[in-house]
Formats: structure tokens, C-alpha cells, sequence
């Protein structure tokens, strides 16, 4: 996926978690779930607050701003990108270490879309709970966490993979002129 969708769609991702908490505060009860077990079952609870709905959707938003402030970080630091193959890394021309960074920077987005996701469904199920529709996380919520663990695994290996592949291309490339 092009950083360009992901970014939008993490935009949009974000911007429905933040707006929908807002939206639904003032109907929360006085008491909401603030943690779940590893069933889902809520273990802990807090009175409704601003702080006690909003930290998820925060914690969204500042992870994202993180991942965004080191994607943007990477190209001003070509150097300190950590690939499997340093030494070849090292060996590239600046253009073709920006494109290998460029291919970072989509891992990076993708892996912050699926975290948001991740928390938008989690955000909805304590909803869910919160206001009595179900007595822990919804399937969809816990599938969420096991799905961004996994994805996280699967686009790693690839990012790992591909950089490889293409640092060894960029090498030849350059050996070959």
C-alpha cells in the first residue's frame, strides 16, 4: 500500500476515533471500563472522565505523530537507518539510500494504520461495554489485537525482505557502472 493511502486512510482512522469519543461522551455512564482481561472481560474501572474515555484515542494520536515524526526523520538521517546488510547500505549513493528508506516509510505507515485500527475497535467495544450492549470486548475487538500482532510479524518480515532484495539490486546496479 502507497504511503500516500495509508496516510489518508490513518487520517481518517484517526479522525473517526477522536470525533465518534467525543460524539458519544456525554451519554457514558459513571463509570466506564478502562482495562480488559486477556478474555476481555473488563477488570478495571474508572470514573467517566475526559481523561478515562479519551487516553486511547490520544495514545492514538501521539503514537501516530511519533511514527509520522520518525518517518519524516529517516531521509535527514540516512546513516542511522538500521537494515539487515549495513555494510552494502553504507555503500549506496544517497539516492538510492532514499529509496530504501522510502520503503521504511511505507512499513512505518502501514504498521501505524493498523495500530489505529486496532484502537478504533477497541474504543468501540468499551463503548459497548461501558453502556451495557455487551459484558466484555466484542469479537471484533480482540480480533483486532491478534490481527495487528500479526500483520506487525507478516509486513516486518516483509520490509525485512524486501530492503534486503532491494539494497542487493542497488549494489549490483552501482557495481555494474
Amino acid at each position: 500500500m502507497s504511503r500516500t493511502v495509508s496516510s489518508a486512510l490513518n487520517l481518517l482512522v484517526l479522525s473517526l476515533l477522536v470525533g465518534l469519543s467525543v460524539l458519544v461522551f456525554d451519554g457514558l455512564p459513571q463509570e466506564i471500563p478502562v482495562h480488559f482481561g486477556a478474555d476481555g472481560t473488563p477488570d478495571r474501572f474508572a470514573s467517566t472522565s475526559w481523561l478515562s474515555w479519551m487516553l486511547l484515542p490520544l495514545m492514538a494520536v501521539a503514537l501516530s505523530v511519533m511514527m509520522e515524526g520518525i518517518s519524516r526523520l529517516l531521509p535527514r538521517m540516512p546513516e542511522q537507518l538500521n537494515v539487515p546488510d549495513q555494510k552494502a547500505y553504507k555503500a549506496l549513493s544517497l539516492t538510492d539510500k532514499l529509496e530504501v528508506i522510502a520503503r521504511q516509510q511505507d512499513f512505518l505507515s502501514e504498521i501505524t494504520l493498523s495500530m489505529n485500527v486496532m484502537f478504533a475497535a477497541i474504543q468501540i467495544g468499551s463503548y459497548q461495554v461501558a453502556m451495557g450492549s455487551a459484558e466484555s470486548l466484542p469479537w471484533y475487538s480482540l480480533a483486532s489485537i491478534a490481527g495487528f500482532m500479526i500483520y506487525t510479524i507478516i509486513v516486518a518480515v516483509r520490509a525485512f525482505r524486501d530492503s534486503q532484495a532491494l539494497i542487493n539490486r542497488l549494489s549490483e546496479v552501482a557495481h555494474a557502472v
